[in-house]
């Protein structure tokens, strides 16, 4: 493609150039020591929960946990399914936080487009940005593949706000698929330009 625009100050994207098309990637935010302070007390956490469910579970169908047989069946039952919820969880929130960040890139062909979202503890991928169980749960176990589609098929690049937060995303079907959330926004208002630039040219 043409010549970039003057990257921003400082930017933390790097480009490489190749026959094939233009290359850009940049880091996402890892939070190494953090991470593994909250991986520690999850394993911690875990293995409590653990104990204090063998433990009920015990009390309830073995020694009847001071209630008639038929009431700590029952108790057992119902207490078993949210227990076991709880450990899935938990080990999926210790894969978060031992998990290394993996940067963010886009490509862009001669002919094609595709971008590998990354991981990081940071934005609509991360663990800040949960505002519910199930949105937790979601997140925690879906996986991030990279998007790849035929540059005839990509609609215009979209640079705008939600609320105060600016936003630079592209359509794939009916998913809004948002790229470079962890970027400076004169580093995104930059990319909206080159890919913008390379759809168009």
């Amino acid at each position: 493609m043409a010549q970039l625009p003057e990257k921003p100050a400082g930017s933390s994207i790097a480009e490489r150039h190749d026959p094939g098309g233009l290359f850009l990637i940049w880091k996402l935010p890892d939070h190494r020591p953090i991470r593994l302070l909250l991986g520690a007390f999850m394993v911690v956490w875990l293995c409590g929960w653990a104990v204090v469910g063998i433990v009920l579970v015990f009390d309830f169908l073995i020694k009847g946990g001071g209630m008639p047989w038929l009431v700590s069946i029952i108790m057992a039952i119902i207490f078993l399914p949210f227990w076991a919820l709880g450990i899935i969880y938990a080990f999926g929130v210790v894969r978060i936080f031992l998990r290394a960040a993996r940067p963010e890139s886009t490509a862009l062909g001669l002919a094609s487009f595709r971008h590998d979202p990354g991981w990081g503890l940071h934005g609509p991928t991360g663990l800040y940005t949960f505002s519910s169980f199930l949105a937790a749960w979601n997140n925690i176990f879906k996986i991030q593949k990279p998007i790849e589609l035929p540059k005839s098929d990509l609609k215009a690049f979209i640079l705008d706000r939600v609320g105060e937060r600016q936003r630079l995303a592209f359509d794939s079907g009916a998913e809004r698929i948002e790229i470079g959330s962890a970027l400076r926004e004169p580093e995104r208002e930059w990319l909206f330009r080159v890919l913008e630039a390379w759809r168009t040219g």
